[in-house]
């Protein structure tokens, strides 16, 4: 049985996918499953993986997309229903591995016997894509600190991130992905975790090995300030779904909401006064 289970949802982004692949092939340790989704039944994707050489363990699947809620959601709890690994991760389709990283997920777990769900250091940027090419390469840097706590993704004072993010498997859907949610997603997520398994059982893996490309055509680069300010919103209104949320993470997490509202209620002020500019030339 594999030892690790990879899990990647993937929409239309068929020259994306193949990075992902070859980060894949290039693992030091094969034992690892790959779960791959293709959300919408894209031809060019299908032909994608029909095509290329896969050398590890893997199920491909295709699903239509849904009429409502987010899609990635829905296909990633199908693929941790199938998962057969002791240890489930997740991988987007425009996102990449280091080639230690299955070994050295395996070795950490095995190693802190006690932790039950973790998140590896990303080597991150995020670059200016147009029309599909890259017209501004972001800087680069390593995102969360090695000793970053439980304490500090849920105040907001550090990245939560699912690529890499690793917990052990539940064997069921008694942990799950909310497809009313696409901003905080990995946010919510964590918080089931902590729930599920307290904050002790949580811990940084001290090495890089993800390496994480955000654009302005994302889920993050696309969204505005009252897009994050409603998904907060929604968090909150469920507070009491969340027992590892106390009065000073609410507080903090109603804090940062009225700065998103009141951040785009700014940039309507900005918008409409030029326009009216505009309009009197």
């Amino acid at each position: 049985m594999p030892k690790v289970s990879i899990i990647t949802v993937t929409r239309l982004r068929p020259q994306l996918l193949s990075q992902a692949i070859e980060s894949l092939n290039a693992q030091s340790s094969q034992d690892f499953e790959w779960i791959i989704v293709n959300d919408g039944e894209d031809i060019a994707t299908r032909e994608l993986i029909s095509n290329s050489q896969i050398d590890f363990t893997h199920t491909y699947l295709e699903m239509l997309h849904p009429d409502k809620g987010f899609g990635l959601s829905y296909r990633r709890n199908r693929g941790v229903v199938m998962a057969q690994g002791d240890i489930v991760t997740y991988l987007d389709d425009d996102n990449t591995f280091k080639p230690n990283f299955v070994e050295e997920t395996i070795a950490f777990f095995e190693h802190h016997s006690q932790v039950n769900y973790a998140m590896p250091i990303q080597q991150r940027r995020r670059d200016l894509v147009q029309d599909g090419v890259v017209v501004k390469r972001g800087k680069e840097f390593f995102s969360p600190i090695s000793d970053c706590t439980v304490k500090e993704l849920i105040s907001h004072k550090q990245l939560i991130d699912s690529n890499g993010f690793a917990h052990r498997n539940t064997k069921d859907l008694s942990l799950t992905w909310n497809p009313e949610l696409k901003i905080y997603i990995d946010y919510e997520f964590l918080l089931k975790c902590i729930c599920r398994w307290g904050r002790e059982s949580f811990r940084i893996n001290p090495l890089v090995l993800v390496d994480y490309i955000q654009t302005n055509q994302g889920i993050i680069g696309e969204s505005n300030y009252q897009d994050w300010a409603k998904e907060l919103d929604w968090i909150i209104d469920r507070k009491e779904f969340y027992s590892c949320l106390n009065e000073n993470n609410i507080l903090t997490l109603v804090l940062l909401k009225d700065k998103y509202f009141s951040r785009h209620q700014e940039f309507q002020q900005i918008e409409a006064f030029a326009d009216r500019a505009k309009m009197l030339k």
